[in-house]
């Protein structure tokens, strides 16, 4: 099987190695240094446990059926074309059609060791990932800590849970519910360990930040 991944950074390095250990020909779409790192060196996965490299065919120009992922998983770039994933813990796929080529990419991940699963409910799995990512990516970024620190901060905990509340009241807005279990979240959110979000990320290496994407849409449903 051929697939491709777009986007070599923590998420997507990660998923493209699954592929290739499942024995799938992936290609990756990248651009500026991941490009040039990929097409000299190849990728390295170094999970904790061990490391590995992959011969990849990366480029820079699109041309394939999209399939649609929410991840769930600690991972951060070391350097272009090398990924450290600290914990996986669920990816969600789904397509607009019959979700007969999400299921297809699901078993495919599963195979080469990606917790992976299809699902008919992407928008909610999505806004359940954003749920998250609203509070704690920005609140990482201004504060210049991890994950874990914000959490173990009784003041900075409670702003987060104020912003998930008014995640829920919008997601009601658009008929997205079934969330209401803050301190759950927050639970699953702690078993990730002292991770950077990727905003953080982002800010520390001198990336453009992600604002709208994560804060804009929100604002945007309100209106």
């Amino acid at each position: 099987m051929r697939i491709a991944v777009i986007g070599a950074g923590a998420i997507g390095g990660w998923l493209t190695a699954g592929c290739i250990e499942a024995g799938a020909k992936a290609t990756v779409l990248a651009r500026g240094a991941s490009l040039e790192a990929l097409q000299r060196d190849g990728l390295r996965l170094d999970d904790g446990e061990k490391q590995k490299r992959y011969r990849v065919e990366a480029t820079d120009n699109p041309g394939a059926r999209v399939v649609g992922t929410v991840v769930h998983a600690a991972s951060h770039v070391t350097a272009p074309g090398n990924i450290r994933l600290m914990k996986a813990n669920k990816v969600w796929l789904g397509d607009a059609g019959s979700g007969q080529h999400s299921q297809t990419v699901a078993k495919l991940f599963a195979a080469g060791g990606i917790p992976a699963e299809n699902t008919k409910e992407l928008h909610w799995h999505v806004w359940n990932k954003l749920w998250g990512n609203s509070n704690v990516n920005p609140l990482s970024t201004l504060a210049r800590a991890d994950v874990s620190q914000l959490l173990d901060d009784d003041h900075v905990r409670s702003l987060i849970q104020a912003m998930m509340r008014e995640m829920t009241e919008i997601g009601a807005l658009i008929g997205l519910t079934g969330f209401d279990e803050l301190d759950e979240r927050i639970a699953i959110t702690r078993k990730f360990g002292p991770f950077r979000a990727s905003m953080l990320q982002d800010l520390e290496a001198g990336r453009p930040l992600e604002l709208d994407p994560i804060l804009g849409g929100l604002l945007e449903l309100t209106r």
